[in-house]
């Protein structure tokens, strides 16, 4: 590089990294955005389908504990709210599991055992299949969303209720 060359560079504005005159930053939203509303890959979830089978399977073996049924039933608390916006024929479906986990959550109250009856597990291992359907039929941030939403009702106090009743949306007889 010659002299004149030099000097020509200190004045030379810098050449952009891209065309469209976006910063890295920007790039980098849209970026994680178009990644958030993609679906999810066969198979990208089965990590987390394989937890909560087991979790359910310990509940079931009566082995397991209260991390477990944490994690199956915030699992269906999901699949519920995601079903609320999908349809609510499907969000009435997983209703009976839901009311299975509030019987056992009263029995566990009162025994410091948690146990679910017959009908009760039947209706929980249905809810699990419906469950890994929604999951992989949604995508990453609307999983997001209906986590924030699962949060924002836990906190506001809204369950499901023995009586099959959900406190702001469905409401059966």
């Amino acid at each position: 590089m010659n002299r004149q060359a030099r000097r020509a560079a200190l004045y030379r504005k810098p050449a952009a990294a891209n065309q469209t005159g976006l910063t890295l930053e920007q790039i980098t939203r849209w970026a994680e955005l178009i990644e958030s509303v993609r679906p999810f890959e066969p198979g990208e979830k089965t990590d987390k389908f394989v937890e909560v089978r087991s979790g359910f399977e310990r509940l079931r073996t009566g082995v397991g504990d209260t991390n477990d049924f944490d994690l199956v039933s915030k699992s269906l608390n999901l699949a519920m709210l995601r079903a609320e916006q999908i349809n609510a024929n499907l969000a009435t479906r997983l209703l009976p599991a839901m009311a299975a986990f509030a019987r056992a959550k009263a029995g566990y109250q009162s025994t410091l055992t948690i146990g679910f009856d017959d009908q009760g597990m039947q209706d929980i291992a249905e809810a699990i299949d419906a469950y890994e359907v929604i999951v992989q039929a949604s995508s990453p941030m609307q999983m997001r969303l209906a986590i924030k939403e699962m949060y924002a009702r836990i906190r506001a106090g809204n369950f499901i209720t023995e009586e099959l009743k959900w406190p702001n949306t469905l409401q059966t007889q």
